[in-house]
């Protein structure tokens, strides 16, 4: 249909009997009367319905996909308006898109545009889901509160989320999920029920950018079944943020500029990391060794709490120091580390130490590093005069 489409009759219905797809760069205008999709899909570059008329929309299971790269939905003025989304999904594929609810509820409301900045207007729920996909760096801004009672999925590489007036109020599961190494930003004290930060495929950062972080129910942690991926949750800037948490499942989670509060446990043993700057949270600061010889650092089965001791499946945080001894190898054979860590997601240690009581290295031993491969010691680093070879290719980082 040429572009615009008007539906601008007082008392009238349209009824679709078929799907409607509005012309390139068309929009359909919403202005007087009822307008009712029959379940039918409905396309168009830009939809609004917003003026002081009496008039009605009703969605069905439709499914409503928008393209504009500016405001692709528009329904700030809601005054006569009847809205009823019933199960109905709106796409909106635009990289730069704004959304202005109008405080309205809706269903299914998916972000599929890519890259870009994604705004969200008026104090608008979602009963079904609201999702954010098929983006790296993209930034999502609430300009009020949002209200999820259905299940909400930031799913992008690099997103940052910030909620400028009261930010987010969440009644379901909200998942915030990197597809790679990402930072996901929270702003504006935002209040979930549950909330799921996960990273299956590289580690994710979550910046606490503003205030307060409150998660009334519980806060969960994923790393995608790799000990070599991390979840860091940290203030920005150096600040220390409060996190507010009702109950912890966590994995693989490092802390940093963080001041724990609710009724969540905060005392964690072997995996959790202290990155600086915390309170309210107890870490374990056992002193791991190495075991079992040749092996990957990241191998959580080749690190122990005792000289020759049994496995504590688990790997060094930047509290805990490591030592490798006469119990590290097997016999007098020699053995080899493999530094695997990345600038991603960096192996780390506190202090690096050889020896000690379980006696100095009897095999040696190679400490192997390639050309991306990255150690953070945030302690010292002792190293024996035999019985050790470091190799290292161009590009492998230790940091102090």
């Amino acid at each position: 249909i040429p572009p615009p489409v008007e539906f601008d009759g007082v008392g009238g219905e349209w009824t679709l009997g078929s799907a409607l797809t509005a012309a390139t760069a068309s929009s359909i205008l919403i202005i007087n009367g009822s307008f009712i999709t029959n379940n039918f899909n409905l396309t168009s570059n830009f939809i609004s319905s917003s003026n002081t008329n009496v008039r009605s929309i009703s969605l069905g299971s439709s499914t409503v996909t928008v393209s504009r790269a500016t405001v692709a939905w528009e329904t700030t003025t809601t005054t006569g308006l009847t809205f009823s989304a019933g199960t109905s999904t709106i796409v909106v594929t635009g990289a730069s898109s704004t959304f202005n609810g109008g405080g309205l509820t809706f269903y299914n409301v998916q972000f599929s545009g890519g890259n870009g900045t994604k705004t969200i207007n008026g104090a608008n729920t979602y009963t079904g889901q609201f999702l954010v996909s098929n983006a790296a760096a993209t930034t999502i801004t609430f300009g009020a509160n949002q209200t999820f009672t259905g299940g909400a999925l930031i799913q992008a590489t690099n997103p940052s989320i910030s909620a400028s007036v009261n930010g987010l109020t969440h009644t379901g599961t909200f998942v915030l999920a990197s597809a790679a190494h990402g930072t996901k930003t929270t702003g504006a004290a935002p209040t979930f029920q549950n909330l799921t930060i996960t990273c299956p495929a590289v580690d994710g950062i979550t910046t606490l950018s503003n205030g307060t972080l409150t998660v009334t129910g519980t806060l969960t942690t994923t790393d995608g079944g790799s000990s070599a991926r991390r979840v860091q949750i940290v203030g920005q800037s150096g600040a220390q943020r409060t996190l507010t948490v009702g109950t912890n499942s966590l994995v693989n989670t490092d802390f940093g500029n963080i001041n724990a509060a609710g009724t969540a446990s905060w005392t964690f043993g072997l995996g959790y990391g202290d990155l600086g700057n915390n309170s309210g949270i107890t870490f374990d600061t056992s002193t791991l060794y190495w075991i079992g010889g040749t092996g990957n650092w990241s191998d959580g089965t080749k690190w122990s709490t005792s000289s020759g001791g049994s496995a504590a499946n688990a790997v060094p945080a930047p509290q805990n120091s490591v030592i490798f001894d006469a119990a590290s190898n097997t016999g007098t054979n020699p053995f080899t580390v493999t530094v695997n860590g990345t600038s991603s997601v960096p192996s780390v240690c506190n202090d690096f130490c050889t020896g000690g009581a379980g006696g100095a290295l009897d095999g040696t031993m190679t400490l192997s590093m390639g050309a991306t491969a990255v150690l953070d010691c945030y302690g010292s680093l002792t190293l024996p005069a035999t019985n050790f070879t470091w190799t290292g290719t161009t590009g492998a980082l230790v940091n102090f």
